[in-house]
C-alpha cells in the first residue's frame, strides 16, 4: 500500500513542472508537448504546490484531479493496515497456551 501511494504521488508529480529548472514559458512548452514555440498563454493566478499537488502555471491544472484523493486513501489504508496487523499481533501475544507457559 505504502509503495502504491509513493507511485501515484510520484505518477502525479511527473505530471507537473515544478521541479524543472527552467522558467515558466519553457514549463509551458514541455508540458503542453508542443516544441514549434507557439505562444502558450501564462496564467498570472497560476501556482504550484507539492501538497496538494497541483500545477497551474500553464493555465489548467496539470495534475489529475483523481490524484490527490487516491494518495491520501492509499495512505490512510496503510497506515489502518499497519494499525491492525500491530493490534492483532498484541492480542495474539497475550493468548499463549497453558502448556507452553512456564511455571514458577
Amino acid at each position: 500500500m505504502a509503495m502504491a501511494a509513493i507511485a501515484s504521488y510520484g505518477y502525479g508529480l511527473a505530471r507537473t513542472t515544478s521541479l524543472l529548472m527552467t522558467d515558466a514559458e519553457d514549463r509551458c512548452v514541455i508540458a503542453s508537448r508542443n516544441a514549434f514555440g507557439y505562444e502558450h498563454p501564462l496564467s498570472s493566478d497560476g501556482a504550484t504546490s507539492l501538497w496538494p499537488l497541483h500545477d497551474t502555471t500553464c493555465g489548467p491544472d496539470l495534475v489529475p484531479a483523481f490524484l490527490n484523493p487516491l494518495v491520501v486513501a492509499l495512505a490512510v489504508l496503510c497506515l489502518t493496515l499497519v494499525v491492525v496487523t500491530v493490534a492483532a499481533r498484541a492480542r495474539r501475544a497475550g493468548k499463549v497456551p497453558r502448556q507452553l507457559r512456564a511455571e514458577p
